[in-house]
């Protein structure tokens, strides 16, 4: 039986201050061993993920930007349609919206609602750094985006807001949110539908398939929703973010902490 795990990063597989790997290392290192595929399930860019699988050592592919593309690594070779593309050298699956298409669509948006949003394009790196807690160069990898915006500073809950994302969605573009922030990509994408694109893709290899998947937050939930064991961790405010998935397996934990238990429990089934 072929398992593969699909990890959600921020607030889960990383501290959500410190975005450090260090706590699920010895973790990721025998799940590696045991031959459990670990994959990438995240908002990340591939320019953040890629520093991520090189700290981490691994080689599988990644689901990047909330489902918005799936880049594979060299010794996989996918088979090519019309949304196959070369990006950063590497074999990518385009499932959304070109970055300037998104961007487009969210300045007419909130110019429509007289919004003014923060967001990747229209701050500097030091300023994300200083929005997002990250070092310089991880701003700049976090800045390096192929398919979907980040919007820093809206406020769910106000009117001005939903005026905007209906603009958005008459255009065909729609809001995640996330652990922190809010995610813009085209209408349709999501985790969950790249990650039955690779579990059906490992079925090629492997007929037998044990998929688990687990995140922190609302923007995990389609991913949860079609993997056969779905666990969700604590947020730091030490509670679960409010979902309903079938079978859902919540760990009394925080981020890290909580995904070594889970990688535990995987190991001993």
């Amino acid at each position: 039986m072929k398992k593969l795990l699909f990890t959600d990063l921020d607030g889960t597989m990383l501290d959500l201050k410190s975005y450090s790997p260090d706590k699920v290392k010895e973790s990721v290192a025998i799940l590696k061993k045991a031959g459990v595929s670990i994959i990438f399930c995240s908002s990340k860019t591939w320019a953040e993920q890629e520093s991520y699988l090189k700290e981490l050592e691994l080689n599988e592919p990644v689901i990047v930007e909330n489902g918005s593309g799936i880049f594979f690594p060299d010794h996989i070779n996918p088979e090519l349609d019309s949304r196959t593309e070369i990006i950063h050298g590497k074999k990518a699956l385009v499932l959304g919206k070109k970055y300037d298409d998104v961007v487009a669509a969210i300045e007419n948006s909130a110019e429509n609602s007289s919004t003014a949003f923060k967001y990747y394009r229209n701050q500097t790196i030091e300023e994300i750094a200083s929005i997002t807690e990250l070092s310089l160069e991880a701003a700049g990898k976090a800045k390096s985006r192929d398919f979907s915006e980040t919007i820093f500073n809206a406020n769910l809950e106000s009117p001005v807001y939903t005026r905007f994302e209906q603009t958005l969605n008459f255009l065909g573009f729609q809001c995640i949110p996330g652990s922190r922030y809010i995610t813009v990509t085209g209408i349709g994408c999501n985790k969950g539908t790249a990650v039955k694109m690779l579990v059906e893709f490992y079925k090629q290899k492997s007929s037998e398939i044990k998929s688990i998947g687990i995140g922190d937050s609302r923007n995990d939930l389609e991913m949860l929703e079609v993997v056969q064991f779905p666990y969700l961790v604590k947020r730091p405010d030490n509670g679960w973010v409010n979902i309903e998935c079938q079978d859902l397996i919540k760990i009394s934990a925080i981020g890290p902490e909580g995904w070594n238990i889970m990688a535990r429990e995987v190991l001993a089934d």
